[in-house]
């Protein structure tokens, strides 16, 4: 069955244009779910650390579009299927993702696309914490300063693109990717792009799990980076 929540969630969003921050927590399971989320607005909330949005089923689609300051994202989830597109304009605001934080309910396949404009933006993403994903591509677009990237990924078959752009001589952005897992030689492996533009910047890049199939493609441009590079099967 197909499900859609973009009509509740636009009810939600209409708080958030008067200037009031909107909560919302989502607690689904099923198959085929469509789910779009726009919040417009400072201090809105989608699920907390302690009550986070938890969706469960296969061949979900869950999008999240917001716009403003001090935001907070929590989301846990569980299926086999995951396509997402997250995006952000605005500062300090924190997004934590897992999926497949369950054994038995892997995710399988997982296509996530993060673009963010912004400042002081956190961004936790751990994919295949329990049980290792077979397949992941992720696009991460970051445009400002002082933002913390931390991506924690156990999959066999993994490509992962990350631009970070800021002008500033001392825009202080943070990358931290850990890629784990194994996959049989001759698939993928771990394939890591990173354009990176700025001074001030801290990128440590961890990947293991057959040494033959593990590729970083990096290129950095700006002052005082720190950057550290831990390869091994």
């Amino acid at each position: 069955m197909n499900k859609t929540l973009t009509g509740i969630v636009l009810l939600v969003c209409s708080t958030a244009v008067a200037s009031i921050a909107s909560e919302l927590y989502v607690d689904q399971i099923g198959s085929t779910l469509d789910l779009t989320i726009t919040q417009t607005g400072d201090g809105n909330t989608i699920g907390t650390s302690i009550d986070s949005v938890s969706l469960t089923g296969d061949s979900m689609t869950f999008d999240i579009t917001q716009y403003g300051n001090d935001n907070t994202i929590s989301a846990v989830i569980s299926g086999n299927t995951y396509t997402g597109t997250w995006i952000f304009n605005g500062d300090t605001n924190i997004v934590d993702l897992t999926c497949d934080e369950t054994a038995g309910t892997n995710c399988e396949t997982v296509t996530l696309d993060i673009t963010t404009n912004g400042s002081t933006n956190t961004f936790n993403i751990y994919i295949g914490e329990t049980a290792d994903s077979q397949g992941l591509a992720a696009t991460f677009i970051v445009d400002g300063d002082n933002n913390v990237i931390a991506t924690t990924v156990d999959g066999a078959n993994v490509t992962i693109d990350v631009t970070i752009d800021s002008s500033g001589e001392a825009s202080g952005n943070t990358l931290t990717l850990a890629v784990t897992g194994d996959g049989a030689i001759g698939t993928t492996g771990h394939d890591v792009k990173l354009d990176h533009t700025g001074g001030n910047g801290t990128i440590a890049i961890t990947q293991s799990g057959n040494s033959e199939n593990n590729v970083i493609n990096m290129t950095t441009d700006g002052n005082d980076a720190n950057i550290t590079i831990n390869q091994s099967n």
